[in-house]
């Protein structure tokens, strides 16, 4: 299985998906630092103190759900020369992950956490999609 990684030509895509808030009938409110203690904010453009997050409301246009259609939260592992000598079967996942890590992926965490501060999803459904990162 490293072999096919290794031998992909420009990179991986890993992609979940979460519910998208509907628009028309969403909320925001402010989230304590403790609340999102422990992920990565910073990342993904959140500042210290209180966080701006989003939550599901329901309207007729949702039909009362919160919720209308999903969006993708993606990983993109870009495979250069220092990624490609790292995929060998010798080699731990996690090594790998923090190589691709330092030189700019994006983890589907940080994506998600960036689309909730957009408003277009909400941490519990990200913590629902997304259960590792």
């Amino acid at each position: 299985q490293s072999d096919l990684v290794a031998a992909a030509p420009g990179g991986v895509v890993a992609q979940g998906l979460v519910r998208k808030l509907g628009v028309t009938c969403r909320e925001s409110y402010w989230a304590m630092p403790e609340t999102l203690s422990g992920l990565p904010v910073a990342e993904a453009g959140y500042g210290e103190g209180p966080a701006q997050l989003w939550r599901a409301k329901g309207c007729d246009h949702c039909n009362g759900r919160g919720f209308l259609g999903r969006a993708a939260v993606f990983e993109i592992l870009e495979i250069d020369e220092r990624t490609r000598d790292l995929i060998r079967p010798d080699v731990g996942a996690d090594l790998i992950q923090d190589a691709a890590r330092k030189a700019g992926m994006t983890s589907m965490l940080i994506d998600g956490l960036a689309k909730c501060r957009a408003g277009v999803t909400t941490i519990e459904e990200l913590g629902r999609a997304v259960t590792s990162d």
